[in-house]
């Protein structure tokens, strides 16, 4: 593995694959929680709570399947987690010991390809929410996603913790106005809560694609706690990850499930989202939608981040690699959509 011979300048982060050393160890713990609440809370998250309801269950039983499988697969993604502080490394390089250099290539390939997929839907999603609210077209908004998130990872981590903050904080407010149109002034088809109308095929695999996904973040995850202090526990950096991830998944997956169940056949998500917002009041479903566009920048940018540490693992796993900014200059667009 190459060390870094440059010191963080101007908040840019070089050191990349590198172990952060103690004296450049910064952060507080609670900062988890907000990063991976909004890791979750964005709208590509929504349509992971559609499984059930497309498959013919009924409403009760798709949101008993969402919290079954958030709790258990955020357990295993949070434990991963806990590691970043006390080793100092990416999520990747640790996988070296299990795998080897050479083996943990696979590894690496298939993290690689979820974060370029990834970041195919988040953008795409993106771009539509934005050129049904400022118009301009699909594709040039989806470039203007990828540049603005670009930047973002290739300032790197501190910037990624600090927009993932802001955000959480103006989620609250936006979402939870929208979450409380949704349950008040929407209506749900006969026999949605009814208990009774349990069926095994939908229940499991809406509970097994929700903890499929909380898994699938347990490839990165420690990538975003590996500059804390190595004295914080074990114990409160699984809380804060847990809770976290646990609590954004549980929100958008629920209002996926109950826009999904208020349109029927005709839900879309951009259009279900928008004309749910105007019931609260006209006007207001394009605001959702803005702000849903800014949640798919930050988690684009994350997944961009991620992927330039997979990149560079992989060629330093052949040849030394001195990880530079140039060297993530070029590697955080290739994740790119």
């Amino acid at each position: 593995m190459g060390t870094s011979a440059e010191p963080r300048v101007s908040g840019l982060e070089v050191r990349s694959i590198d172990y952060v050393p103690l004296d450049e160890r910064h952060g507080k713990l609670w900062h988890l929680g907000p990063l991976w609440f909004m890791s979750n809370a964005q709208i590509a998250t929504l349509a992971v709570g559609l499984i059930s309801i497309t498959e013919g269950g009924n409403l009760i039983w798709s949101l008993l399947a969402i919290v079954a499988g958030t709790v258990i697969g955020t357990f295993f993604m949070a434990f991963h987690s806990a590691q970043g502080p006390q080793l100092g490394l990416p999520q990747m390089i640790q996988s070296r010991p299990q795998f080897g250099y050479v083996g943990a290539l696979l590894v690496w390939l298939f993290a690689y390809v979820q974060y370029a997929g990834f970041n195919v839907f988040n953008t795409s999603l993106a771009g539509e929410a934005l050129d049904s609210t400022i118009h301009g077209g699909v594709k040039l908004w989806v470039i203007v996603v990828t540049v603005v998130a670009f930047v973002i990872a290739l300032v790197g981590y501190d910037i990624i913790h600090k927009a993932e903050r802001f955000l959480t904080y103006t989620f609250l407010v936006i979402f939870g106005i929208f979450t409380v149109g949704v349950l008040v002034t929407l209506h749900y088809p006969p026999g949605s809560f009814d208990l009774g109308g349990f069926k095994w095929t939908p229940f499991l695999a809406q509970f097994g694609v929700v903890a499929g996904y909380q898994i699938s973040w347990a490839i990165y995850v420690s990538d975003y706690s590996r500059y804390l202090p190595p004295d914080v526990t074990v114990r409160k950096t699984f809380y804060w990850t847990y809770f976290g991830s646990a609590l954004g998944g549980i929100w958008l997956m629920v209002l996926g499930t109950l826009l999904a169940a208020w349109a029927g056949d005709s839900f879309d998500t951009i259009p279900s989202i928008n004309a749910a917002g105007d019931k609260v009041f006209d006007g207001f479903g394009a605001i959702v939608l803005l702000f849903a566009a800014l949640g798919l920048i930050s988690v684009t940018a994350l997944n961009m981040y991620g992927g330039s540490l997979t990149l560079i693992s992989a060629i330093d796993s052949f040849k030394r690699v001195r990880p530079t900014l140039g060297v993530r200059l070029v590697s955080s667009w290739v994740p790119g959509p």
